[in-house]
């Protein structure tokens, strides 16, 4: 797989820029130099999630960052590609990390929230978006938080996520701390109001809020997003380990 010697602190960097979803940084060092596609090192993404001996790329398949791996990709010959993938999917990653990241906790959370609003209090709503579905926030990659965090469209109505249009890369740096409130314990986030218009902004952005709107429209709405961005991610990455010819049969349910 290693072609060369690599600088262990520029591998580290690049690996960083893959785990925080900095795709334009993390491609500048790939066309200095694209070994560093080929060689594996520690990895601790955005959600503090860590690996110890993984590539950029089998990173970004694994966190279904699409628009990443398509980057990444292009600097690496096809055995490689594959070479990577067969890895990615061997029984022990599989145990240790599961297939694929997943965010069903949040939608679950969502969807409990939206069945139970109208039958809980005031703290009850409060407690449960606050720590339930902010603590489940602070587990997704870096991507999905692009994805609530782009200034040209929200979750409002649902996106065509299948689109390789370039991923604003925005977010991240104010995730989890905001105005001195803290994800999963005073706030968390809403992606598909409207708050952008009372405000007279041109262009929609998350809002933290300490408890959905009543009605709840904004929770049901980012739930659909939410689901549906997981559905396309899902299918783009089973299509790609087909177009390499891999066996894309799971082991074991992440």
């Amino acid at each position: 797989m290693y072609h060369s010697e690599i600088n262990s602190q520029d591998l580290d960097l690049f690996l960083k820029y893959i785990g925080f979803g900095e795709q334009d940084k993390a491609e500048a060092m790939l066309r200095k130099n694209p070994d560093l596609a080929l060689w594996p090192g520690k990895l601790i993404d955005c959600a503090e999630r860590q690996f110890k001996q993984i590539t950029g790329f089998q990173y970004a398949v694994w966190a279904l960052d699409w628009h990443m791996w398509n980057m990444v990709k292009k600097y690496m010959p096809e055995e490689e590609i594959k070479k990577q993938l067969i890895m990615l999917e061997t029984e022990d990653w599989i145990k240790e990390h599961g297939s694929q990241v997943s965010w069903k906790n949040l939608t679950d959370a969502l969807s409990s929230y939206l069945v139970n609003y109208y039958k809980w209090n005031w703290d009850q709503r409060e407690a449960h978006w606050c720590k339930q579905i902010g603590k489940a926030q602070l587990t997704l990659p870096a991507h999905v938080i692009n994805e609530y965090s782009r200034h040209d469209r929200s979750f409002n109505p649902c996106p065509d996520f299948s689109t390789l249009q370039k991923l604003p890369r925005v977010g991240c740096d104010t995730w989890k701390n905001s105005d001195g409130h803290i994800l999963g314990q005073t706030i968390a986030w809403v992606r598909s109001g409207k708050r952008d218009r009372m405000y007279g902004r041109k262009t929609p952005r998350p809002e933290y809020v300490m408890v959905s709107p009543a009605g709840c429209p904004s929770a049901a709405m980012d739930r659909l997003a939410l689901v549906a961005l997981s559905k396309i991610r899902i299918e783009q990455r089973a299509q790609f380990l087909s177009s390499v010819t891999l066996d894309t049969k799971p082991k074991f349910n992440p």
